[in-house]
């Protein structure tokens, strides 16, 4: 636990975490507990994976709906700059160069010089590194889908998938986690490779004799 991730605990919230002065009960039968199906509800405070979003929340903010939210959507941020500057650097092999920038940015977010970051030797374990920290990182901001797809790695990380989250059950001072489905449906997602790229309009085809539609749309 020690070596755990900071930006977990900024991320998310989850079975005894602390919010807003009080230990949340995710378990089932908690007072904070209320998991369901994906796709049956859609239900103010319901989870599907047995986690909530705790990034952008104002946790001094007892009542939204008296004082409403004025957080601010950050767009573009100087941790994002760096970790496109290491893919950048990667993509022109210079990978040491792309590991320090990357292990800079892990440095300030664990606040100590002592952090593990995985090497980085070739432009395909640059992307692994690059896109998981980006995952970590950049979470709930929107870039993971288009990173995958950017990348040519989305059929292989979303197709035939099925997603799964955790039910906590009490079992005297105890907690035991139950892996729970968070698909609704019975067969698994489907992200076949013509995904990987946009159907060109209909009315830019006609205009256009020369626009050929792209392949498999």
């Amino acid at each position: 636990a020690s070596q755990r991730d900071p930006r977990l605990a900024a991320s998310v919230l989850w079975n005894g975490a602390q919010w807003k002065g009080s230990v949340l009960q995710c378990y089932e039968g908690g007072l904070d507990q209320d998991n369901m199906p994906y796709g049956s509800s859609n239900n103010p405070g319901n989870t599907v994976t047995g986690y909530y979003m705790r990034k952008m929340l104002d946790d001094t903010n007892r009542d939204y709906v008296v004082n409403g939210s004025y957080q601010p959507w950050i767009e573009f941020r100087y941790a994002e700059m760096m970790l496109i500057y290491a893919e950048c650097l990667a993509k022109e092999e210079k990978y040491t160069e792309a590991f320090n920038v990357v292990n800079g940015l892990r440095k300030v977010r664990f606040g100590k010089d002592d952090v593990y970051t995985a090497p980085i030797s070739s432009w395909e374990t640059a992307l692994d590194v690059i896109l998981k920290e980006r995952a970590v990182e950049l979470c709930f901001e929107g870039h993971r889908f288009w990173d995958l797809r950017r990348t040519g790695r989305a059929r292989a990380v979303l197709d035939g998938k099925r997603y799964t989250g955790v039910l906590w059950k009490k079992s005297g001072e105890n907690f035991v986690p139950t892996s729970v489905a968070c698909d609704l449906s019975a067969s698994s997602r489907k992200y076949p490779e013509r995904f990987d790229r946009f159907p060109i309009p209909q009315s830019e085809i006609t205009n256009n004799s020369e626009a050929k539609q792209n392949s498999d749309w």
